[in-house]
């Protein structure tokens, strides 16, 4: 069963919940005074294993446990330098794309003007239709490169952005405002998907998890009111978190 806690404390208790040296959070869940109450657990309303989207050496971890962030937080970047250079030859052979196409729309327009010279002077008998045929293949040859070129400034573009969206995802950010309350990795290590650098909780509100017997379900009811008593049980303090 879960019941939401909220208090002036919930956010103390929720970096509670965030801390490494934390053995055990209690809950005595009772719905009456003196009552010996129902074993449970405190778990935030959010939580997030924040991993990178790419795989990557990280170069900087920004956070410690313990640290309350923002969402949109730097947390962890990787290393950019190849990305870099992936962008900067995919917008090279951008630009050489582009090129290619204000050539062949330069063509197209010499062609359609060769055309409608020819079919002039036809009208003039100063020239043979044959050669306003040979105009018209001109025109329909150079509108074909076109078509090309157009397309390759499309498919550059498309490789230019994904590359370009790369270097964005080199960058990992707080998806939520919360509590850092576990880091897996640090600057030299490997990241990637799958692989999360750190661990995210919410700090606004927590819920509270217990099992109620059968014989006890007629105690309950949904919007009712219960009694949550805290305990917290820590250890000396990790050498991991120092």
């Amino acid at each position: 069963m879960n019941y939401l806690y909220r208090n002036e404390n919930s956010k103390t208790a929720a970096r509670a919940v965030s801390s490494l040296y934390l053995i055990a959070l209690l809950l005595q869940c009772g719905v009456c005074s003196g009552d010996e109450g129902m074993l449970g657990v405190l778990t935030p309303q959010q939580e997030v294993g924040l991993e990178p989207r790419i795989e990557g050496q990280l170069v900087a971890v920004h956070v410690r446990i313990g640290d309350v962030i923002e969402a949109g937080e730097l947390i962890a970047e990787l290393d950019d330098e190849p990305f870099r250079q992936d962008l900067a030859e995919a917008n090279a052979r951008l630009d050489a794309a582009r090129a290619k196409l204000e050539a062949a729309e330069a063509r197209v327009s010499v062609a359609q003007e060769a055309l409608q010279r020819r079919r002039t002077l036809v009208e003039q008998q100063a020239v043979s239709r044959e050669a306003v045929s040979e105009a018209e293949e001109d025109v329909a040859l150079a509108a074909a490169e076109l078509n090309e070129a157009r397309a390759s400034v499309l498919q550059q573009a498309a490789i230019a952005d994904q590359v370009r969206t790369r270097l964005r995802n080199t960058r990992v950010v707080a998806p939520f405002g919360g509590t850092v309350a576990e880091r897996y990795r640090n600057p030299g290590m490997t990241a990637s998907p799958g692989r999360p650098v750190v661990r995210i909780i919410s700090n606004d509100m927590l819920r509270a998890r217990f099992a109620a017997p059968v014989e006890r379900a007629s105690e309950l009811s949904v919007g009712g009111a219960l009694e949550v008593g805290i305990c917290l049980l820590y250890t000396s303090p990790s050498p991991r978190d120092s």
